[in-house]
C-alpha cells in the first residue's frame, strides 16, 4: 500500500531535543516534507550536529534555525520560545522531543534526580506548549506532539522516576487535548518502545542483534520509523486524532509473558471444566 506524500511547506515546526537519535530523525523528516524546522539543542557539544542536521535540511528544500537552551533554567525555555516565534514570524507545531532517561533504584533515587527530570520532561513541555498555543491559536489546524515512551505503561527496576515523567506526558497530553481542542489546537503522544540510536547502545548495552528477535515484529525500532509517524500526526492527513498517545513498540508491549502451562489440568487454578482435553 502506498500513501500520498505529506508536504509541509509555509508550516513552521519546533523540534525540541533534535541534534541525535529520535529528535535528528523527526527534524530531518519534517525537512523532506519541506515544513521550516526549529532546531533545539541543550549542549555545547551538539553544534556540529545540529548544523549538519540544519544543512541537510536545506538541501532538502526547507529552511532551518537553530538554537540551544538548558530545559532545566525556565528562563532559557522562555528565551527559546521568543526566538522559535520570530524565526519564521509564527509556529504551527511543536514536537516535545527532548528528555532525559535515567536508571536509578529506588533505593538510589535522589531529589536532584527527581527535580532534573521533572523539570526537563514534564516541565518544559508544558511551559513550551503554554507558550506556543496563542500563536498556534491563530494559525488554525496545528499540532502538538509529546514524546513519551512504553515505559509510562511498563515497569520496570530503576525506572520509577523515568516511568512517572512519561507517565505524566500521556495524562498531560489528554488533558491540554481537551483544553486547546476550542482553538483547533490537536495534542497527541508518541509512545516509542526499543529505538536503535547511539544513546540507546550506550545507556541499555545492546545490540540490535540481541533485541530484535525478542521483539514480535522480529527487528528493533529505528528513528525514522518515530519520524514517519511523527510528521503523519501533524498532519491535515490526522486531523481527526487527539488526546491520544500512539505507541510504536513492534509489539512489544502486546505481550503477555506467561507460559502454556496454564494449560495443564493439575495446574489450572480455576476453569477446570474448560481446559482444552478434558
Amino acid at each position: 500500500m502506498s500513501y500520498p506524500h505529506i508536504y509541509l511547506r509555509n508550516k513552521v515546526v519546533l523540534v525540541t531535543g533534535a541534534a541525535t537519535g529520535i529528535g535528528r530523525a523527526i527534524a530531518l523528516e519534517f525537512g523532506r516534507a519541506q515544513a521550516s524546522v526549529i532546531l533545539h539543542y541543550s549542549h555545547d557539544n551538539q553544534r556540529d550536529s545540529i548544523a549538519t542536521i540544519h544543512k541537510q535540511i536545506v538541501g532538502f528544500g526547507g529552511q532551518a534555525a537553530e538554537y540551544q537552551a538548558d530545559f532545566c533554567i525556565t528562563r532559557q525555555v522562555a528565551i527559546l520560545m521568543e526566538r522559535t516565534i520570530r524565526a519564521f514570524d509564527g509556529l504551527d507545531m511543536v514536537v516535545n522531543n527532548a528528555g532525559i532517561t535515567l536508571n536509578q533504584t529506588l533505593e538510589n533515587l535522589t531529589a536532584e534526580q527527581c527535580d532534573l527530570l521533572w523539570a526537563v520532561n514534564v516541565r518544559a513541555p508544558l511551559l513550551i506548549t503554554r507558550r506556543a498555543a496563542p500563536v498556534l491559536k491563530h494559525r488554525g489546524g496545528v499540532s502538538v506532539i509529546n514524546m513519551s515512551s512504553v515505559r509510562a505503561y511498563a515497569g520496570g527496576t530503576g525506572h520509577s522516576l523515568y516511568s512517572a515523567t512519561k507517565g505524566a506526558l500521556v495524562a498531560m497530553t489528554k488533558a491540554l487535548a481537551i483544553e486547546l481542542a476550542p482553538a483547533k489546537i490537536r495534542v497527541n503522544a508518541i509512545a516509542p518502545g526499543w529505538i536503535e540510536t547511539e544513546y540507546q547502545h550506550e545507556m541499555m548495552q545492546f545490540t540490535a542483534e540481541e533485541i530484535g528477535p525478542k521483539i514480535p515484529a522480529g527487528r528493533i525500532g529505528q528513528p525514522a520509523d518515530v519520524a514517519h509517524l511523527a510528521v503523519w500526526l501533524a498532519s491535515d492527513q490526522a486531523s481527526y486524532i487527539t488526546g491520544q498517545t500512539i505507541t510504536i513498540d513492534g509489539g512489544m508491549t502486546s505481550w503477555l509473558p506467561v507460559s502454556e502451562d496454564w494449560r495443564n489440568r493439575s495446574d489450572a487454578p480455576f476453569g477446570r471444566g474448560y481446559v482444552r482435553g478434558r
